[in-house]
């Protein structure tokens, strides 16, 4: 019999003070579990602690799913009960940083942890174990189910939901999945995408990894506008055996991970640009052994654009590289020799200056260089050469790519600026895309409440062209039965009718095929992801 123990620690506000600390112990004995929980408080940034256990009642708490603090700091706490002995969970909420909590029963038991809106602290969602999608809007007190057979779910910009979800109830037919959005809280929904295998949020940018067709093939799609219109992403396919993983993503651009052929553990790199759709190879052999594990990969937060990775060499070793204008150039990071240091003070220190002193600087933009821009598409930069040449595989081929439902031909000397950069003068490369006016087809990634309506539409088209050749020919019959049968010369009123009756009813059915036809290819561009 083996005991295990955990530790949990969570900071309350943002510069309140206050620290929680939950410490789990249990004992796994055949079907069971037996445990024990204590809570513990600080208000002075962790010297001294109180015991606070009593304001949970001694209940178990699930470690799985960790101190939910909201991430608005205004002292909201949610810890996860087991009750056991009942069969149940229990929320204890507190919103005064942890001084007092209130017990309450869920209706369901809980999969993952609880998911604060980002814009709003008292909205929650979680997933239950049967798959079942319920949402919180007072702060836990009270539950509502709003989707089921759901696999993941995600909070979006402006409050929205995004979700996978399987209607068979299986979550492990990936591929097979479709993916919803909400935009009030699951009063109703919208499919954005189907065939999906995964999804990511990250900056401003909804990434899907989409099956292709009959193969077992996935690419990558984008939206940077909530997944209302889908882009193909510049990018290598992968097979069952590969996988891609988004290393990193703001509001300008993605780095992408594309793993290579076999069981290398190592991938290559890409950059996007401030659309998420054209890619340029930033890095090669980058050490990522498999998908869901640990990487090396890095970004400097007190400087923009640095970023730092490991790479797996030639001979087997494993080697730190840096880049310091967001992967458009990586160089193996050295210790220093005989360099100066220089010694700032430190944005969050309590030193006489204090936590409020700002350090002065000023800003201005610096003329424009080769290490301002990435490779543009199609091209590469050699290893120990800041200069971009032109891939094999691309030589002499039009770059040409699928932007928004049209063609979009590239023209480029090899550069495009590095997105979010500012520099001006210098280096100006040209570059431009010409839009082809061409229709392409990125995927068949159109939902299936789209397909739905376009099929009733086809359906209610075809009854109102049913219903004028028979309103004509009911028309041709009186017509007949009343002149021809009666004996009057109908030269003059036959031309007359049928004329009128001909163009009719090619207006009707020009009207309708070409209505049709547009709103089918203005429903397809808009979207699909092409």
């Amino acid at each position: 019999m083996r005991s295990l123990g955990t530790l949990s620690l969570a900071w309350v506000g943002d510069g309140s003070g206050v620290l929680l600390v939950l410490t789990t112990f249990h004992v796994p004995l055949f079907m069971m579990r037996f445990g024990q929980s204590n809570l513990y408080r600080s208000e002075d940034h962790g010297k001294t602690f109180k015991d606070v256990t009593d304001l949970i009642n001694h209940t178990f708490i699930q470690t799985d799913f960790g101190i939910a603090i909201s991430p608005d700091h205004s002292g909201k706490v949610i810890l996860t009960g087991d009750v056991s002995d009942v069969g149940e969970f229990r929320l204890f909420r507190s919103q005064d940083f942890g001084l007092s909590f209130e017990a309450t029963d869920l209706p369901f038991v809980p999969l993952i942890q609880l998911l604060y809106n980002p814009a709003d602290g008292n909205t929650l969602l979680t997933l239950s174990i049967t798959l079942d999608l319920w949402l919180s809007e007072d702060f836990g007190a009270t539950w509502r189910k709003i989707h089921d057979n759901v696999c993941l779910v995600r909070w979006g910009p402006k409050s929205s939901i995004y979700f996978t979800n399987n209607n068979n109830g299986s979550c492990n037919d990936k591929g097979a999945l479709d993916l919803r959005r909400t935009d009030d809280y699951g009063r109703s929904f919208q499919t954005i995408a189907t065939r999906v295998y995964s999804f990511v949020l990250g900056g401003k940018f909804v990434f899907v990894s989409v099956m292709t067709g009959a193969s077992t093939e996935r690419v990558i799609h984008v939206s940077v506008d909530g997944g209302d219109r889908w882009n193909m992403a510049q990018l290598p396919a992968v097979n069952h055996q590969q996988f891609y993983s988004i290393l990193s993503a703001n509001q300008d651009t993605i780095f992408m991970h594309v793993d290579d052929l076999g069981d290398s553990g190592v991938g290559t790199i890409y950059v996007s640009d401030d659309r998420g759709t054209v890619f340029s190879k930033s890095l090669e052999r980058h050490l990522y052994t498999t998908t869901g594990s640990d990487t090396d990969f890095n970004s400097v937060a007190s400087l923009r654009g640095v970023y730092m990775t490991s790479v797996l060499t030639e001979d087997g070793e494993v080697e730190t590289v840096i880049t310091y204008d967001q992967g458009a150039t990586w160089q193996p990071l050295h210790q220093p020799q005989n360099s100066e240091t220089f010694l700032r003070l430190r944005k969050d220190s309590v030193c006489w200056k204090g936590r409020d002193f700002a350090v002065s600087k000023k800003l201005f933009s610096c003329p424009c260089t080769l290490a301002d821009y990435h490779c543009d598409f199609g091209y590469h930069r050699p290893e120990n050469s800041s200069e971009c040449v032109e891939q094999e595989d691309m030589k002499g081929r039009a770059l040409e790519f699928c932007l928004n439902g049209t063609t979009e031909l590239l023209q480029t000397s090899g550069y495009r600026k590095i997105p979010g950069n500012r520099c001006e003068g210098g280096f100006q490369p040209e570059r431009t895309e010409t839009d082809l006016r061409r229709m392409c087809i990125g995927s068949a990634l159109l939902p299936k409440s789209l397909t739905e309506h376009s099929s009733t539409n086809a359906v209610v088209i075809a009854m109102v062209i049913i219903g004028i050749l028979l309103m004509s020919a009911v028309a041709g019959v009186w017509l007949v039965k009343k002149y021809v049968c009666g004996g009057r010369f109908l030269v003059h009123r036959y031309s007359v009718m049928r004329e009128n009756v001909e163009a009719n009813n090619i207006e009707g059915v020009d009207d309708v095929d070409s209505q049709y036809t547009e709103t089918e290819k203005a429903q397809f561009n808009e979207d699909s992801d092409q």
